[in-house]
């Protein structure tokens, strides 16, 4: 019974969801049907815009679902390739591998004989000269400018190298020009005989310099197309020009022995679809980056060679002789000597530094013959502003403290200052690249390392060297924070080394604990270079140890415009640049060019206050505006290697604008009435004259890019000694203004200034203004680089505080070259030679005196005539 009682109920429920479902699905299709429009109703009709509009959504929905469709059809077809490639057992076809060039080379490094397979990616057709000698340098840690390969004269046996050798590395212009292998007669699998060219086998590099005419015409032909290389004469009888030898490379070649020639990490060349060498921005940037070294490498054997005759003429001089023999210096202690003479002679600036080494070598010599000892015991204190060269004079005062103690052995270990042994370094480790650059010795390997000394480079790069390899600088010098640092914590001794020298900074005053380190280190025979700004060493004179022991004051000078130009000159030739303008390094043309930048560009108040360090800011800027108008430049451009002066930020005119600028000035003075003649002196004609005499007399000077852009060194020597300064006497009408206006334009053009603005000052207005040193200020400050012009000066006659006033805001003008802008004083005869019986230091800053004469009768006709004659008729 309870069975069929479940049964009828669940019969019952199904017959209630069937009704359900047939009520639901007639409300359904009544909602569907339409509706016939009765008398509440009424129908939307819409416009034809929007019955497109619906279309376009209509068309836009169906492409967007046509469009999925697609892609999971796509998928599905990967997804099923996929699965059927992963489960078939079909073989692919393999890709063919890329064809491999092998070359066997026969070295001969350092008295190490082998024979080393060398493998690169291509065919003789697609492998240059360019890649080989890369290859070469990476497995035999040989430069390619150094690499003498010889192919193997296989007609012999045993086999010999022929006496032609394969071109030259040097002998190629850029990269392009390198011919293919294919072109230069190897085959894959040709042997190759490897030297290295050395000092001592003159014959060598003169053998590389063959098959000139072979690389010439694989130049022209891009397609590599073989032909066989030209003889030429035996090495002996032709001229050789030979590197300097390279360190040992014995064991460079057998640490790379062990490694598999197969696989090679350099760039490998690139081929097209015909089967010519291509070359990558990276191939480029090698072959250029080589050619930097070189030149960079030649511009230091340059300085050297000159710092070399420096040192030549100080050990011909009698005084280093006689210091050497009251001294009984060795020839070690002399050799140092003289290079710390030249060091001191080429020094910028420091003459108080060089005056004390000077008496104080001297009064070492007289100690030494009394038997009273070299040194005396004595504290060195430098003052100076910020940039005068502080720690440079420190170091001086060092090398000569370690002369006169005998401290000048140094060996190589970990701290240790080195530079190369060599020229420059033959593995190209990249840490020390010439013998100009210094390292700092950062660690010492195990006993047994073939390379034991790990060397950090003044770029930041490390490399290991021998000790053979490396020469060590004397620590005579040793730096301090304080003077806590020369006393043990735990002991409270001094652990000072006899005889040392210590440099510290001085940020403020010292105390008495202090005072009592720098008598201790005294009594060891070693002293402390303190160096810091006048007030610091100011505050520190007042010590009781200085008062007990009077220390040595060093009061160094603030640097001049020429001071500023002969660092920046230094520093261009440190860098590898040609120089500035016409300008070369290495030539007085170079500092002038610089001066005259200097002296245009910055104020004595700028310099006075950053000294050394606004040279530094100055290149810098320089490089940085050099590079971005080198931009579009090839990569081999010269004009990479010279800076010009508007890449200091002056504007100057080339040379023959310069020039057609003069010619305009001089063509209108000429033209005009008046003026006196050429001959008379004190004349405005006289005076233009003398400036065109002055500049090198008429004429172009200098020619080319370099000339247009430096505008000839004789012109700058010549713009540096100009007036800067004119007392001029002139009546009004006798061309006042246009004497000033073309006194403008001439020394602009000739490069005195920089601006052709006249700022023009009314005499009257300074005298009926109560306090004119405001009004001149903000005038000589709008004519900066520029002319400012006070006419009619005969009003502050009557006014002794204006004239006064006057002179003070003149104060820093002397007429010569210190000065950026021109300054002319106009007034008749009679007013400024009373306004010069006032204040006489004021006509002494005008050394330049120019009259303008009145017109006479005849000229005042000629010049009615001449003004006439511009008139239009009926005037």
């Amino acid at each position: 019974s309870r069975n069929l009682h479940g049964f009828v109920i669940g019969v019952h429920s199904f017959g209630r969801s069937l009704l359900c479902s047939e009520d639901l699905l007639q409300r359904r299709a009544r909602r569907q049907r339409p509706r016939s429009p009765g008398p509440g109703f009424f129908t939307m009709v819409l416009s034809e815009v929007e019955k497109a509009a619906r279309a376009k959504a209509e068309k836009e929905a169906l492409a967007a679902k046509k469009t999925e469709k697609e892609r999971i059809e796509a998928e599905i077809r990967a997804d099923r390739d996929m699965y059927n490639s992963l489960k078939s057992t079909t073989k692919e076809d393999k890709v063919p591998p890329a064809p491999r060039l092998l070359l066997r080379v026969r070295y001969s490094v350092d008295g190490q004989k082998g024979r080393r397979p060398v493998e690169l990616e291509g065919t003789t057709a697609t492998v240059s000269l360019f890649h080989f000698c890369q290859a070469v340098e990476e497995q035999f840690h040989v430069p390619p400018n150094r690499q003498v390969l010889r192919p193997a004269d296989e007609s012999k046996f045993p086999v010999e190298p022929r006496e032609e050798a394969l071109p030259a590395y040097n002998s190629f212009g850029s990269v392009d020009t390198f011919p293919s292998l294919e072109s230069l007669g190897l085959r894959n699998g040709q042997e190759l005989f490897l030297t290295v060219a050395n000092e001592d086998d003159s014959k060598v590099e003169a053998a590389t310099s063959v098959l000139r005419q072979t690389s010439s015409s694989s130049a022209a032909d891009p397609s590599g197309a073989a032909s066989q290389p030209a003889a030429t004469q035996p090495a002996a009888t032709q001229p050789a020009t030979v590197p300097r030898p390279a360190p040992d490379l014995a064991s460079s070649i057998r640490a790379s022995s062990s490694r598999e020639p197969a696989s090679r990490q350099m760039a490998q060349p690139t081929m097209d679809g015909g089967g010519a060498v291509r070359y990558s921005d990276e191939h480029r940037l090698k072959f250029w980056w080589r050619k930097i070294e070189e030149k960079k490498l030649a511009l230091s054997k340059a300085r050297d060679a000159r710092e070399y005759e420096e040192v030549q003429r100080v050990r011909d001089n009698p005084e280093t002789d006689r210091l050497a023999g009251l001294l009984l210096w060795s020839k070690e202690e002399s050799e140092f000597y003289c290079r710390l003479k030249a060091d001191i002679q080429r020094t910028v600036g420091l003459e108080p530094v060089k005056e004390f080494i000077v008496q104080r070598l001297r009064d070492a010599a007289g100690r030494h013959v009394l038997k009273e000892g070299k040194q005396p015991r004595r504290h060195v204190l430098i003052s100076g502003a910020f940039g005068v060269g502080k720690h440079y004079a420190a170091q001086l005062i060092g090398r000569l403290f370690g002369l006169l103690t005998g401290q000048l052995v140094a060996t190589v270990r970990v701290g240790s200052r080195v530079r190369l042994a060599a020229w420059q370094d033959s593995e190209n480790r990249g840490a020390l690249l010439s013998k100009s650059d210094v390292g700092l010795v950062t660690e010492e390997l195990p006993p047994g390392s073939p390379k034991p000394f790990r060397v950090q480079g003044p770029s930041g790069r490390v490399g290991n060297y021998r000790a053979d390899e490396l020469v060590a600088e004397p620590n005579l010098l040793i730096p301090i924070a304080s003077l806590t640092e020369l006393v043990d914590p735990k002991t409270g001794k001094l652990k000072v080394a006899d005889l040392s020298c210590y440099y510290m900074r001085l940020h403020g005053g010292l105390s008495e604990t202090d005072s009592t380190v720098l008598e201790q280190v005294l009594e060891v025979g070693s002293v402390v270079i303190m160096a810091g700004p006048p007030e610091a060493v100011e505050a520190n004179m007042q010590l009781s140890s200085f008062r007990r022991r009077q220390p040595d004051l060093l009061v160094l000078p603030t640097l001049s415009p020429t001071d500023v130009s002969r660092l920046i000159a230094a520093e261009v030739e440190k860098r590898g640049y040609e120089g500035v303008g016409e300008g070369d390094v290495g030539t007085k043309q170079l500092v002038t060019v610089l001066e005259h930048i200097v002296r245009q560009r910055f104020d004595e108040k700028l310099i006075r206050e950053k000294n050394g360090h606004l040279a530094r800011d100055i290149l810098d800027l320089a490089i940085s505006r050099k590079n971005d108008r080198t931009w579009a430049e090839d990569i081999d451009s010269a004009e990479r290697f010279r800076l010009t002066p508007l890449d200091f930020g002056l504007d100057v005119l080339t040379a023959e604008q310069r020039e057609k600028r003069l010619r305009e000035v001089e063509a209108e003075v000429a033209e005009l009435v008046g003026w006196g003649a050429a001959e008379d002196p004190g004349t405005a004609r006289q005076f233009f004259a003398q400036l065109r005499r002055q500049l090198g007399g008429p004429g172009p000077r200098g020619s080319g890019a370099s000339a247009a852009a430096a505008g000839g060194a004789a012109a700058v020597a010549g713009a540096l000694h100009m007036p800067k300064a004119l007392w001029v006497t002139a009546n009004p009408g006798s061309g006042r203004e246009t004497f000033v206006r073309l006194a403008t334009c001439f020394l602009r053009a000739a490069g005195s200034i920089s601006r052709e603005e006249v700022v023009w000052v009314d005499g009257q207005d300074l005298a009926d203004k109560g306090d004119a040193s405001e009004l001149l200020a903000a005038r000589l400050a709008a004519a900066e680089h520029g002319c400012i012009a006070i006419r009619d000066v005969d009003a502050l006659v009557d006014s002794r505080e204006t004239v006064r006033a006057l002179a003070a805001a003149l104060g820093n003008v002397d007429g010569a070259a210190s000065g950026t802008t021109l300054v002319v004083l106009l007034g008749t005869p009679q007013g400024l030679a009373r306004v010069g019986r006032m204040e006489q230091s004021l006509e002494a800053r005008f050394p330049t005196h120019v009259s303008l004469p009145d017109f006479s009768s005849s000229e005042l006709v000629q010049f009615m005539e001449e003004a006439a004659q511009n008139l239009s008729s009926g005037s």
